[in-house]
C-alpha cells in the first residue's frame, strides 16, 4: 500500500475533530460495516484500556487510521480477527524483546521504527496524538499509553498488509 502522506493525515484528523456528533456517528457506522473485525477490536480496547470518561478515544483514532488508509488508493481489504491476532502477537513479541521498564530502549526502538516503517507519517501522528500534553515529560504519560500505541499500530499493520 502507498504511504499515507502527512497532508492526508492532517486533513483526516482535522475533519474528525470538527465533525458534529451526528456526522461522526454516521461515518463511524460506515466504518463498522466496512471493517467489523477492526471495529470490534477497537471497541474492546476502548472498554478494556480506558476509563469510562475517556472511552471513544481509541475508536476515534481507529476511525482516523482507517479513513487515512482508504484515501491513498485501492479499497481496503476486509481485515479478519485472525489477521489482527497474528500481527498483535508479532507486535507483543517485539515489545517483549525490550527490557521491561527501560523507557530509553522503547524510545530508541520507536525512533528506529519510524525511520523504516512503511506508514511512518501515520505512526508518528499516532504517537504524537497519544503523547499530547506529555511531550516534555513522557514518563508521566498514562501507564497504558504504550499498549494503546501497540494495539493501534497493529491496526495500521493489518491494513498495510
Amino acid at each position: 500500500m502507498k504511504t499515507v502522506s502527512q497532508e492526508v493525515i492532517d486533513a483526516v484528523w482535522e475533519e474528525a475533530l470538527s465533525m458534529a456528533p451526528e456526522q461522526a456517528e454516521a461515518r463511524m457506522q460506515k466504518v463498522l460495516e466496512a471493517q467489523p473485525g477492526i471495529c470490534s477490536y477497537l471497541l474492546f480496547l476502548d472498554e478494556d484500556l480506558l476509563p469510562p470518561e475517556e472511552q471513544g478515544m481509541i475508536m476515534m483514532i481507529g476511525y482516523c487510521i482507517i479513513t487515512c488508509m482508504e484515501r491513498v488508493g485501492a479499497p481496503l481489504r476486509v481485515v479478519e480477527p485472525e489477521d489482527i491476532e497474528e500481527l498483535e502477537q508479532q507486535n507483543l513479541a517485539f515489545l517483549e524483546t525490550l527490557d521491561e521498564g527501560a523507557e530509553a530502549d522503547f524510545s530508541t526502538a520507536v525512533a528506529g521504527m519510524l525511520q523504516t516503517y512503511s506508514q511512518a507519517p501515520l505512526l508518528r501522528t499516532l504517537l504524537e496524538t497519544l503523547m499530547e500534553g506529555y511531550e516534555e515529560d513522557p514518563e508521566n504519560a498514562p501507564e497504558n499509553t504504550g499498549m494503546i500505541f501497540l494495539h493501534l499500530k497493529t491496526i495500521i499493520d493489518t491494513l498495510d498488509r
